[in-house]
């Protein structure tokens, strides 16, 4: 246990030579690139910049990268090594759905089976939280 530090400061060394931790790196920035710029083209009012959205997207990136860049050499050092991968990997999946999502959002053309994939993820989304939202704004219509 005394060696323990020396052990997360070799993970946290070899962090950059580490594929998914590179790969998920450049998900994020691509996610937040593709996000600035679907709300500099979107034509629909609820797309578009809205300083407070931003800064709350770009808070939420800034917490998942410290989490994942603080936990990786910890729970590497426990033995964690291959949960972490999995755990990491799971974060660049969802990434790269929101950046094929936000490619879409500004007409760039998606393969119709990713975009049938994604809008039945997204009608699942809507139907499920969708309808409370709905009976609100019907509500706040008919005072």
């Amino acid at each position: 246990m005394e060696h323990f530090h020396y052990l997360v400061l070799s993970y946290l060394d070899h962090m950059i030579d580490e594929p998914v931790i590179v790969i998920f790196t450049w998900a994020v920035v691509a996610d937040i690139v593709t996000g600035i710029a679907k709300s500099l083209v979107a034509k629909k009012t609820n797309n578009m910049t809205i300083s407070s959205k931003g800064l709350k997207g770009l808070i939420t990136h800034g917490c998942v990268i410290l989490i994942v860049l603080t936990l990786f050499p910890i729970a590497s050092a426990m033995g964690f090594h291959d949960q972490m991968i999995c755990l990491i990997a799971f974060y660049v999946v969802i990434y790269c759905v929101s950046i094929i999502e936000n490619l879409g959002e500004m007409g760039v053309p998606i393969p119709s089976f990713l975009k049938n994939h994604l809008a039945k993820l997204q009608d699942d989304y809507d139907h499920g939280t969708g309808q409370a939202t709905e009976k609100g704004d019907n509500a706040n219509e008919e005072k």
